[in-house]
């Protein structure tokens, strides 16, 4: 099993890391210690079917536990952290020239990497533009959008993606100028939620994500209609729209879609949505056990995640999630309650197994539903 990787510069350090395997009931098997060093493996025995558990204590966050269940022979388990999991981005220099609109007084510049990265949109002026940008270290490739600021008719100009230059600055070619995509969504059912909101992150290809531009509507109109943000009309889009409760416990329903091009969407929350979470605890440490229940029948789902303060367990999707035992001494400090719950259905996930042999799957899906209860659930990013 891989434990959590952690940069030397961070000042959020592991101070003790501990493994506890347990039986597919959660009795206790044995535990094994680690030195809590950057990518450290260790190996533990694990009944087929059991349950793994990772003990970490931090000098800032105190203690986390996060259990896999459902273990097979062979399984290499990674396990997220409070640290992350970066290695030193690359520092590209770009530069580009944005085309003068006689209508535009500035302009907004977005820049974007292969693999994610980027940053946020930046005013500047017609005429030469240059950056610092800081890539992934694996991206290969950028690509920039650019909108005209203050008009009554924006414009967008793109450029292609472009190999990052081996030496020196990367140039990118801007334009010709055109009307931007401004797709809608329209939701029906929704007139209960108090939040209704979607948010588009275009892309130059595949893997290209930086920004996310938010859009949201309020009301008990039926249906809503999310007001459209300005998109790159030749490029795809990412776009996630929820609806959520400000009601405690919060809850929140979710979906995601990956378009060719933007495209305006219609959805109805009875039919494309997951159904609304409740939950309770139903037994306290040192075994918390989550109870909870859906409208109707248990649906479809890959992955359910459940957090009782700071314990989170990933199981496969059942009403009933009990936790495993582990040492008196390795129990958190506080009392265990039902922080968060999520259901995740990734459209390119059959099974749950898929997610225990490769959980950054979950992280980066384009196209899922989800239904959640509560805060946000830690994301499992090992």
């Amino acid at each position: 099993m891989r434990g959590p990787v952690i940069p030397p510069d961070q000042e959020l350090r592991i101070t003790g890391l501990a493994v506890v395997s347990h039986d597919s009931s959660g009795a206790m098997c044995s535990t094994v210690t680690g030195r809590g060093d950057s990518g450290e493996r260790m190996m533990i025995d694990v009944p087929p079917g059991g349950m793994v558990t990772m003990v970490e204590d931090t000098n800032r966050q105190g203690r986390g536990l996060f259990t896999w269940t459902e273990v097979q022979p062979g399984d290499e388990l990674a396990f997220p952290s409070p640290v992350r999991d970066d290695l030193s981005p690359q520092t590209v220099q770009v530069a580009l020239t944005i085309p003068t609109v006689p209508t535009a007084g500035s302009y907004e510049v977005f820049l974007q990497c292969e693999h994610g990265g980027g940053g946020l949109g930046e005013s500047a002026p017609a005429g030469a533009y240059t950056r610092a940008l800081e890539c992934p270290p694996t991206s290969t490739s950028i690509a920039a959008y650019v909108i005209t600021e203050a008009t009554d008719s924006p414009q967008i100009a793109v450029s292609a993606v472009t190999p990052i230059a081996t030496t020196g600055t990367t140039t990118l070619t801007v334009g010709p100028w055109m009307t931007p995509a401004r797709p809608t969504i329209t939701l029906r059912g929704a007139a209960g939620f108090d939040l209704k909101y979607a948010g588009f992150s275009p892309g130059a290809a595949s893997g290209f994500q930086s920004v996310t531009h938010l859009s949201s509507t309020s009301g008990a109109t039926d249906p809503a209609t999310i007001p459209p943000r300005d998109l790159p009309p030749t490029w795809r889009n990412h776009v996630t729209v929820a609806v959520g409760t400000n009601a405690s416990p919060r809850a929140m329903l979710a979906i995601a879609r990956d378009q060719a091009t933007p495209t305006s969407l219609d959805l109805t929350v009875g039919t494309d949505f997951m159904p609304m979470l409740s939950a309770q605890l139903t037994a306290p440490l040192p075994r918390p056990t989550i109870t909870w229940t859906v409208p109707g029948s248990v649906p479809a789902a890959d992955i359910v995640l459940a957090n009782a303060g700071r314990w989170l367990i990933a199981a496969r999707p059942q009403n009933v999630v009990r936790f495993p035992e582990v040492p008196a001494s390795l129990l958190p400090a506080a009392p265990a309650s039902v922080l968060a719950l999520m259901l995740i259905d990734g459209q390119t996930i059959t099974s749950f197994d898929e997610v225990r042999k490769d959980p950054v799957r979950v992280h980066e899906l384009a196209e899922f539903r989800s239904t959640s209860l509560g805060d946000q659930v830690r994301a499992i990013v090992p």
